[in-house]
Formats: structure tokens, sequence, C-alpha cells
């Protein structure tokens, strides 16, 4: 399966959780400008991904989505995605990470684990009415902790 049908299905999978983005955003957005990353297991197959902004020294980078195939949570996935996140980050002098998530979701504790903090919690859209917390990551004054890979309580 090709990473433009990869991302979609797994979006597709996991809807209930993520906002919809269109194939031609993804193609033309992410894909061509190389603003993802995939996440494989230990047979090469790909289990996960990360949306991201463009990375720009003297800013701050937005994640997008991230997302772990469900049978491949909690195996630390979702925190290597981020470890690679950050040192594309670092390479492009980025300041820091931002992501929104829903409150509701499992991922809201995930986000506090890798050191980010919770700035504030917003209203979603009426069509799921839910809390979406506002997370940063300041890579300037804070650097990642390596031992987070050694936890078997995250991703």
């Amino acid at each position: 399966m090709d990473t433009l049908a990869y991302i979609t299905w797994q979006m597709a999978r996991d809807s209930n959780a993520l906002g919809f983005i269109p194939k031609t955003t993804l193609k033309s957005r992410y894909l061509a400008r190389n603003l993802y990353l995939l996440q494989r297991n230990s047979l090469g197959e790909k289990i996960g991904y990360l949306l991201h902004g463009p990375p720009k020294a003297g800013q701050a980078l937005y994640v997008h989505q991230c997302v772990i195939r469900l049978d491949h949570r909690r195996r630390l996935h979702a925190t290597r995605l981020v470890c690679s996140l950050i040192a594309r980050a670092r390479l492009n002098g980025v300041d820091a990470l931002h992501l929104r998530c829903a409150l509701t979701l499992e991922a809201s504790f995930f986000w506090p684990t890798l050191g980010f903090r919770l700035h504030h919690v917003e209203n979603g859209g009426p069509g799921r009415n839910r809390k979406i917390g506002v997370y940063t990551l300041d890579l300037a004054t804070r650097p990642f902790p390596t031992a987070v890979l050694t936890s078997h309580a995250l991703a």
C-alpha cells in the first residue's frame, strides 16, 4: 500500500477521533512537501503516521495528526514518531511543538508524558461537542528526555 493510500485508510479507521483531511490536501500539502513521518513495525509494515506543518527556524512546528494503528499502541511507536519529529524540528531550528487534542481521547494522557504542557482548553466544533486541549513542548528550554524511550507506559 502506498503512503497516501495507507494514511487515508488509517484516517478512515480512526475517523471518530481525527479531523478529516482530503486526499488532495494530503498529497499536495503533506506528502509532496515531506511534512509527514511514517512508523513501521519490526516486519516493516506501516503502522502509524504523523502529519506536521513546515519546520521554520525560530517558529513553532504544528503537529496536525499522530496516529498509531490500534493493535500496535502502547509499544513506544508514537513516542518514536515524536522523537523523529523533534530531531527534524531541531535540525531546522524550531523553537517549540504545538498541537491540539480532544481531552476525551486517550492521547490526551500521552502528550504530557513526553513533556508537552497543556496551555488551555478550547471548545471543539458543534458536531462532536468536545473540549480540545492545546499543548506545547518548548524545545529551547526543555530538552526532550531520552529516558522516555525506556518507559513501558508510553505510546
